[in-house]
């Protein structure tokens, strides 16, 4: 039996603005609805490991400038949410496959 192809997934590439000119992220386009579910969770610890799960690369940092594995170690913690509302946005502008 032939498995079934799924689309390649796509990821997008968000660059933060001021105060955070520089950052950036990229993420995960698409993903499980489980994802979707801890994202519109309204825990913010809960939404931002999922969003962790989604980044496949970023240059987020800590207080003493080095980059972060787990973007809940990101510093201050508003660098990590103006990355998550930018990576919706562009989300919303994609267009559907």
């Amino acid at each position: 039996m032939n498995a079934i192809k799924k689309p390649e997934g796509r990821v997008i590439r968000y660059e933060l603005k001021e105060p955070y000119a520089g950052f950036y992220v990229v993420a995960k386009a698409d993903f499980p609805a489980r994802t979707l579910v801890e994202l519109q969770s309204g825990d913010l610890d809960r939404s931002i490991t999922a969003f962790t799960k989604l980044v496949t690369e970023h240059n987020l940092t800590d207080a003493d400038n080095n980059k972060v594995e787990s973007l809940l170690d990101a510093d201050p913690m508003d660098l990590v949410v103006k990355a998550m509302e930018g990576w919706v946005e562009a989300l919303g502008k994609l267009p559907p496959r």
